[in-house]
């Protein structure tokens, strides 16, 4: 991370692109962390307020992957409409896209808890917002994966090795919130402290 900071501040050509990799594998993997921890909370919050899991968590889970590839594919639109005759801007204009997105799954981490008890007297309006919720995280994730392909890969790079580079930071942030907020801070600090701890990582990584 000190090596970034000083490849930033000498601003060189070459030291800029390592610099723009290495944010946007940051984002990968928060996004990635952010995703899962927020779908095991949603689990972890419906078992709670509903008493049973097993019957509906193949739904929940369906319903977020279901957004990841409609979140890939809206992305895809958007980059396609960006003019790539001046890579800077290119790049300036998917690093806004990329922000507004870490941001919208910190404000989305914040939210849940407190949209869960707003309406935990509901049955329908609460299960409504709890896949509202789950289609949203499905969708941030998605439209971030080829944001960030395009973002990495330059002229030289081989799309496969950069799908495949991306892919593993998605997994690994993953990997990672799954181990530490399904087996340690859920049961210990409770949901709302959790949300706001997973917040806490898309927006350090917009910030960035």
């Amino acid at each position: 991370f000190l090596r970034m900071l000083y490849l930033w501040f000498i601003k060189k050509p070459q030291a800029y692109r390592k610099v723009l990799r290495f944010h946007t594998l940051l984002s990968v993997f928060s996004a990635g962390m952010a995703g899962l921890a927020l779908e095991l909370v949603i689990l972890y919050t419906f078992q709670n307020n509903f008493g049973n899991i097993y019957y509906i968590i193949g739904f929940i889970i369906a319903v977020f992957m279901f957004g990841l590839p409609f979140g890939a594919a809206a992305a895809n639109n958007l980059v396609r409409r960006i003019d790539d005759r001046d890579p800077v801007k290119r790049d300036a204009r998917i690093i806004r896209l990329i922000i507004l997105t870490q941001a919208f799954m910190g404000f989305v981490s914040l939210t849940l808890p407190y949209l869960m008890n707003l309406f935990s007297g509901d049955v329908i309006v609460h299960q409504i917002i709890i896949f509202a919720e789950t289609i949203c995280i499905g969708l941030a994730v998605g439209f971030l994966f080829p944001l960030s392909i395009h973002l990495y890969m330059d002229k030289t790079d081989e799309t496969g090795k950069t799908a495949g580079i991306i892919d593993a930071f998605d997994h690994v942030g993953a990997a990672v919130g799954a181990f530490f907020v399904g087996t340690l801070f859920l049961p210990v600090i409770g949901v709302e402290k959790v949300c706001l701890l997973i917040a806490i990582f898309p927006f350090i990584s917009a910030f960035l």
